[in-house]
């Protein structure tokens, strides 16, 4: 839940004033990069929480990605991470399964 709300509150935010614009472009935010990256793929929760992320990343015409490890695994979650970066990520959304443990490669970002 404070994924969604993050990220509405980040989209609405960055989108103050482009209503005008999206109703006369259908490729606005085309380039505009988002990244969900959660702890897993075993739990429901997640699939949701995609779903939302995406239905909403529709609405606003930007490119959106979910991803996660298999199971909760850190060291892939920072790797996902890391790749997400590499692609040139605009902004990531995390759940992360070790706060610490990303923090590094969270400061790299």
């Amino acid at each position: 839940m404070i994924i969604i709300i993050a990220f509405t509150l980040f989209v609405s935010w960055n989108n103050k004033n482009e209503k005008e614009v999206i109703s006369t472009s259908t490729s606005v935010n085309r380039d505009y990069q988002i990244y969900l990256i959660t702890m897993d793929k075993l739990d429901q929760h997640w699939y949701l929480v995609n779903q939302g992320a995406a239905d909403m990343a529709r609405i606003l015409r930007v490119t959106y990605q979910w991803d996660a490890p298999e199971t909760k695994d850190t060291a892939r979650q920072i790797e996902i991470l890391n790749n997400a970066v590499e692609n040139g990520a605009d902004a990531i959304m995390l759940a992360a399964n070790d706060p610490i443990a990303i923090s590094d490669a969270l400061e790299a970002a």
